[in-house]
């Protein structure tokens, strides 16, 4: 529940922040992992990675992808508010 916690929070401010510039996007998802260790005398999670592929409708909009992306991962309130570390690997490409 945590990683799918934190992959959706990720989505829905990247959606939202799509939504507001206009972006041509023709599909979204994301397959994520967590990794689940013993650290500091207990168990948590030390990384998540998400895998977000992200289809857009035209070449031109690739690049705004990309930096919406960015910006929805910094401005995600869940990974602003855990120690994990948190690894973006998206693919990009035109539908």
């Amino acid at each position: 529940m945590f990683v799918a916690a934190l992959s959706n929070c990720t989505m829905a401010t990247f959606l939202a922040f799509a939504e507001r510039k206009g972006l041509a996007l023709a599909a979204y998802s994301c397959a994520a992992e967590g990794l689940l260790e013993f650290a500091e005398g207990s168990y948590r999670f030390t990384r998540v990675t998400l895998k977000p592929r992200i289809a857009v409708k035209s070449a031109e909009a690739l690049e705004q992808a990309q930096a919406l992306l960015e910006s929805a991962h910094k401005k995600c309130l869940i990974a602003n508010s855990i120690r994990s570390e948190v690894i973006i690997e998206p693919e990009f490409n035109c539908a």
